[in-house]
């Protein structure tokens, strides 16, 4: 599924006032999980990009981006999450 669908289903969810958990790869607190009542679960895994903003000072990460390949992007360019601020909101997702 791409960002576009996904953020459909964001959307109408809330639109519909249906609950819903987003879940990059698996790991949902067992209290979110048990909070989800008649509800919807968007799996995010598939939004895993890293990208570096032009001036160098934050990131873009997917909500699936694994910590090795968080690292691997930011390493490659010098870059370390104790100095770095990191914008962690996947492209096409509303943001209130």
């Amino acid at each position: 599924m791409g960002r576009k669908l996904k953020a459909a289903q964001v959307q109408c969810a809330t639109q519909n006032s249906i609950p819903f958990l987003a879940v990059g790869r698996g790991h949902g607190s067992i209290e979110s999980l048990a909070k989800l009542q008649n509800g919807i679960q968007i799996w995010t895994a598939s939004m895993n990009s890293v990208t570096i903003a032009s001036d160098r000072q934050s990131a873009t990460i997917g909500p699936g981006a694994l910590s090795k390949q968080v690292t691997d992007v930011l390493y490659a360019q010098q870059k370390w999450t104790g100095k770095f601020r990191l914008v962690v909101v996947p492209k096409g997702f509303p943001v209130s």
